[in-house]
C-alpha cells in the first residue's frame, strides 16, 4: 500500500494525481470564461479523439475530466505513460497575498464528483461532467466555512437580485481599487460598485466633519444685500496685550503715556503677573498717577519702593494691599510730598498710629481719601483727618469699623465733599455683627455736606428706610449724579409712592437726572416708580442696576429703550418678568437703546435659548434644558 504524503490544505485527489506524476495545473487564477471555453475545447478534442484515449486508468481519467484540459495539461498528460522522477514543488509567488500553505493546495472543484458517472450520450458525453462540476463548486461553496482562509477567485462574480457583489464574495472596491471580502454591512453607492469598510468610514468621518462645519460656515454667510460688521481690536489694544503677555522679558516702558500704562496694569493685574520685577517698569521719576489693581504679590518691601523710585507722585490707587504695614505708611508720610489722592483697598496692617502720622504728614493737601475693609481705623483717626483736611473733596469709608453716628457727626466739617461713601458698615471685634446706619443720622450729616455732592452710596445700610429719601436725599442732595442704595433690606417693605415721591420731587425741583443709578433688591419698586424714575433720569441715564426687582412688570421694563437713548450697561439679573420682547425692544435699531452694551440676565428663566441680539452682550444668559 501506497504511503500518501499530503503537504497543507491538499485534497486526497491532488496527492494522488501528484503521486502519479499528474500535475493538475492550478486555475486559481482563471476567470470563469476561461474555464468554460477550455473545457469546451477539450470536449470538442475527446469527441474527435474517441477510444484513443482509452489507455489511462478510470481515475486518471475522471481527473481527467473533472480538471480545466489546459495545453500545458495535456502535455503533462501524454508524458504521464513514462517514468519520471518526481516533479519538484514550484515555489510560492512572493506577489501574491494569500494564507494558502502551498501552491498545490487549492481543492479542484470536482473533487466531490465521482469519477465513473455514465454518460447520456456519447456525443454529449461531456456535458453533464460540466454540470456536475458546477454543482459541485457551488456544494463546496456552501461547505466551505465563512472564515476560511482562503479566497475564490469565482466568488468575484457572483452577483445578488440587485447587482451587487454577494456576501462572502470577494471583489474589489470602487474607492480604494483593493480586493476584499463582502458583509452584511459592505456599502454598496451604485448597482455593481462595493465600497470596503475602510472607505466607507473615512466617507462618514468627512461626512461628519463636513456637518460640523456646516453651522459655522453658516453663521459667516449674510443675506443679500446684508453689512456684516466685524469689530476688530485696535492696534493700540493689540499692543498692551502682547506686553501684557511677555511683561517678564520687558525691560523698560517709556513714552507710552498715563492712560496706556494704566491699561497694561490693568492687564497685568488681571493675570496676576504684577510682582516685584515687574512693578520697577511702571516706577519712574517723572510718574504722577500709579494705579496697581491687585498688589496681592506685593510684599512690603516692594510697595515701600514706590516712593523711593516715584516720590513725586500725587495719585496713588493700591487695591488688595494686605502686605501694607506701619513702616510702609511711614516712608509715604516721609517721602511722597506731593500727594493729593489715595485709595487703598484692604489695608489691615495699618494701625491707629500710622494714621495719625501720615495725616499730619499731609496736612492740608489730601483732596482724596478712600480705604475699604480697615477694622483699625475708628472716631479718632476720623477727627485726625477732619482736622488736617478740611478741604477734602472725596471721603470713601466703606466697611470701616466702628463707622457709627459718632463718626458722622465728626465728618459734618467737611462742607466741600463731592463724594462719599459710607457704604458697607465694618466689624470692629470678631463675633459682633456690623452696626447699620440710622436715618437720622444719615440726615443730619447730608444737611451739613450734600450740597455738593455728585456721588452718595449707602449700600449695606439694613436700618435705612425711605425717610432717609425722602428727608435726607431729596432734601440735601441737589447736584447728585450717581446713588447706590443697593441693598438696603428696610426698603423692600416701605410704600411703592416712596420712589415716585423721589423721583417725582427730583422732577419738580428741576434737579439733574443721574447717571448711575443702583437700586439693587429695592423690591419696593413698582412700575409707577419705575416710569417716575424713567421720565427725570433716563435721558441721562448711562448704567442701571434693578437686579431683584421683582415688582416690575414687562411692559414697564420695554419703556427703558423710549426713556433711556445713552444707557450703557443694564442688570435686570432676578426680574422675572423679562422676556424676549423687553431684549428685543432694547435691541431695536430704531426705536431702541442705540448706546447699550452690556445687559446682565442672570435668573431670568422667561428668556428663549435662541436669543442672540447683535449689537447687545448678554451676560449670564441660560441655556435651556430639557428634562
Amino acid at each position: 500500500m501506497s504511503r500518501h504524503h499530503i503537504s497543507g490544505p491538499t485534497s486526497a485527489l491532488t496527492a494522488f494525481l501528484r503521486e502519479k506524476n499528474i500535475h493538475v495545473t492550478n486555475n486559481r487564477f482563471q476567470t470563469r470564461a476561461e474555464r468554460e471555453a477550455a473545457a469546451a475545447a477539450a470536449a470538442a478534442a475527446a469527441a474527435a479523439a474517441g477510444p484513443s484515449a482509452a489507455g489511462a486508468d478510470d481515475d486518471t481519467a475522471a481527473a481527467g475530466e473533472s480538471s480545466t484540459p489546459t495545453p500545458a495539461r495535456a502535455a503533462r498528460r501524454r508524458a504521464s505513460a513514462a517514468p519520471s522522477a518526481p516533479a519538484p514543488k514550484r515555489p510560492r509567488p512572493k506577489s501574491r497575498k494569500s494564507l494558502d500553505f502551498a501552491e498545490d493546495d487549492d481543492s479542484d472543484e470536482s473533487e466531490y464528483e465521482e469519477p465513473d458517472a455514465p454518460s447520456t450520450s456519447k456525443g454529449k458525453g461531456k456535458a453533464p461532467a460540466k454540470a456536475k462540476t458546477t454543482r459541485a463548486s457551488a456544494a463546496a461553496r456552501a461547505k466551505r466555512p465563512r472564515n476560511a482562509l482562503t479566497f475564490d477567485e469565482d466568488d468575484d462574480e457572483d452577483l445578488d437580485a440587485e447587482g451587487n457583489a454577494s456576501v462572502g464574495s470577494v471583489t474589489t472596491c470602487a474607492a480604494c481599487e483593493q480586493k476584499f471580502t463582502v458583509t452584511a454591512y459592505t456599502s454598496h453607492p451604485a448597482p455593481g460598485q462595493s465600497v470596503c469598510n475602510k472607505c466607507t468610514g473615512n466617507t462618514a468621518a468627512k461626512a461628519r466633519g463636513a456637518a460640523k462645519r456646516a453651522p459655522r460656515q453658516k453663521r459667516q454667510k449674510f443675506k443679500q444685500g446684508e453689512v456684516g460688521e466685524f469689530k476688530l481690536p485696535t492696534l493700540q489694544s493689540l499692543c498692551i496685550d502682547i506686553i501684557s503677555t511677555h511683561i517678564d522679558n520687558v525691560d523698560a516702558l517709556t513714552g507710552l503715556g498715563s492712560s496706556n500704562m494704566d491699561d497694561i496694569s490693568k492687564s497685568i493685574s488681571k493675570n496676576r503677573r504684577l510682582n516685584s520685577s515687574t512693578l520697577q517698569l511702571f516706577l519712574t521719576r517723572d510718574a504722577r498717577k500709579l494705579h496697581f489693581y491687585d498688589c496681592s504679590g506685593l510684599d512690603s518691601d516692594a510697595l515701600t519702593s514706590i516712593s523711593i523710585f516715584s516720590p513725586d507722585i500725587t495719585e496713588l490707587n493700591l487695591q488688595l494691599c494686605g502686605r501694607l504695614n506701619n513702616a510702609t505708611m511711614a516712608e509715604y508720610s516721609k517721602r511722597l510730598t506731593q500727594l493729593r489722592s489715595i485709595e487703598l483697598y484692604g489695608p489691615y496692617l495699618v494701625y491707629i498710629a500710622a494714621w495719625h502720622e501720615f495725616f499730619d504728614a499731609r496736612a492740608g493737601q489730601l483732596e482724596s481719601f478712600k480705604i475699604r475693609e480697615s477694622p483699625r481705623f475708628e472716631i479718632t483717626c476720623c477727627q485726625k483727618l477732619v482736622d488736617t483736611s478740611p478741604q477734602l473733596r472725596e471721603l470713601g469709608l466703606a466697611q470701616v469699623g466702628p463707622l457709627n453716628c459718632e463718626c458722622l457727626a465728626v465728618l459734618q466739617p467737611l462742607k466741600h465733599l463731592e463724594y462719599l461713601d459710607i457704604s458697607d458698615p465694618g466689624v470692629s471685634t470678631p463675633g459682633v455683627p456690623a452696626e447699620s446706619l440710622k436715618d437720622m443720622d444719615v440726615v443730619e450729616l447730608l444737611s451739613h455736606v450734600g450740597k455738593d455732592l455728585t456721588y452718595l452710596d449707602v449700600g449695606g445700610n439694613i436700618d435705612l428706610s425711605g425717610d432717609f429719601l425722602l428727608s435726607g436725599v431729596l432734601e440735601y442732595c441737589q447736584s447728585l449724579r450717581t446713588l447706590r442704595v443697593n441693598q438696603v433690606a428696610s426698603l423692600e417693605g416701605q410704600e411703592p409712592s416712596v420712589w415716585s415721591d423721589l423721583f417725582l420731587g427730583f422732577s419738580e425741583q428741576k434737579r439733574p437726572g443721574l447717571e448711575y443709578l443702583n437700586l439693587e433688591r429695592c423690591t419696593s419698586l413698582t412700575d409707577e416708580g419705575f416710569i417716575a424714575m424713567l421720565a427725570h433720569s433716563g435721558p441721562t441715564l448711562r448704567e442701571l442696576n434693578i437686579n431683584s426687582c421683582t415688582a416690575l412688570t414687562a411692559e414697564a421694563l420695554e419703556r427703558i429703550a423710549e426713556f433711556c437713548p445713552v444707557l450703557e450697561t443694564l442688570d435686570v439679573g432676578f426680574v422675572r418678568s423679562v422676556k424676549d420682547s423687553v431684549i428685543m425692544a432694547l435691541c431695536n435699531e430704531q426705536d431702541g437703546c442705540p448706546a447699550l452694551k452690556r445687559v446682565s440676565v442672570f435668573g431670568c428663566m422667561s428668556l428663549s435659548d435662541y436669543l442672540r441680539p447683535k449689537r447687545i452682550r448678554l451676560i449670564g444668559m441660560q441655556k435651556f434644558v430639557p428634562l
